[in-house]
């Protein structure tokens, strides 16, 4: 009988225990997200509380009431260049520019990722979200961990996010490899899509564009381009039209095998990844499917984030058959 009550005993110790346990866990954080990150100063990130507190943006992870800080390690800030001299030197107008790109106004954990998801930054920049073999913010991996606060949360990261400096249009019209490209769009109304007039809306772009080579190997040269006899409006037009696709930023990390996709040609595009054998793909790349065979058009470069969107080049010219 004795050994019965004891073990009753015990049980009801036990289980009270895991219960506190429980309750303590559910218990929200009482400390501000500042106070947070403030915490692991000693932890290797120094560097962003140095940031925060010369531009100010302290005080709103300490009031705002809901907040995301991604927040990269010491080190991360060094490898960019970002030392504790350059961080202590920097204009405050720059430095915030930078911070607020690690910033978003509202609490955004791990789970709330989605392939070819962006998220509004404090900065006016988007940040690209992936999660389709791995969780990313633009291609920088983040971990399913994380560190809550009262008012948001804290998600440490490995790299430095760079806020872009260019649109579309500016990359390939600085880029001499995209000079017949960029006469291209220049010729075209697209133009004032990929301008920054269009970005004001909230608009965001991807762009295939072809190098030169692509288009050379097809007879089209940067004098071609230009020629209204040669080559008419409407052909360029469509041309154009058919390397971009509108409201949509995919980044190499959102190529699901057999995912389609529509250019501003209302033409569609099949995303394929380096595990698709059926078309030999070793890297992402891309198909039109209105095309009779299976040729692929694979990524040159990739993933060049700009101020409206995603641009990638690509080695051949993609021609729409009707």
């Amino acid at each position: 009988m004795k050994q019965f009550l004891y073990s009753v005993l015990s049980a009801a110790v036990a289980f009270a225990a895991i219960a506190g346990c429980k309750n303590k866990l559910a218990e929200p954080p009482e400390e501000s997200l500042y106070q947070t990150i403030l915490s692991q100063q000693n932890r290797g990130y120094s560097l962003f509380v140095r940031a925060l507190e010369r531009t100010g943006q302290s005080t709103l992870l300490s009031n705002s009431p809901s907040v995301t800080a991604f927040v990269p390690h010491d080190s991360a800030f060094e490898r960019a260049g970002f030392t504790e001299a350059v961080i202590n030197s920097m204009d405050t107008t720059s430095l915030s520019v930078l911070i607020g790109y690690h910033l978003v106004g509202e609490t955004v954990t791990p789970a709330n990722f989605t392939a070819g998801g962006r998220i509004e930054t404090r900065a006016g920049y988007y940040l690209y979200t992936n999660r389709n073999d791995g969780i990313y913010v633009n291609n920088i991996p983040v971990s399913a961990n994380y560190l809550a606060a009262a008012n948001g949360v804290m998600l440490p990261l490995t790299s430095v996010l760079i806020p872009p400096q260019k649109r579309i249009y500016d990359v390939i019209t600085a880029d001499t490899t995209f000079s017949i490209f960029s006469a291209a769009v220049f010729r075209d109304s697209a133009r004032r899509i990929l301008l920054k007039d269009t970005f004001n809306t909230g608009s965001q772009f991807t762009v295939f564009a072809p190098t030169n080579n692509a288009f050379r190997r097809i007879g089209i040269t940067d004098v071609t381009i230009r020629d209204t006899n040669l080559i008419k409006a409407d052909s360029v037009s469509r041309m154009v039209r058919q390397h971009y696709v509108a409201n949509a930023t995919l980044m190499s990390h959102d190529f699901i095998n057999g995912n389609m996709v529509k250019t501003g040609l209302d033409s569609t595009l099949v995303l394929v990844t380096a595990t698709d054998s059926r078309f030999g793909a070793s890297a992402p790349a891309i198909r039109a499917v209105t095309r009779p065979d299976t040729t692929l058009y694979r990524l040159k470069t990739r993933d060049l984030i700009t101020v409206n969107g995603i641009l990638h080049s690509i080695d051949s010219l993609m021609t729409r058959r009707r």
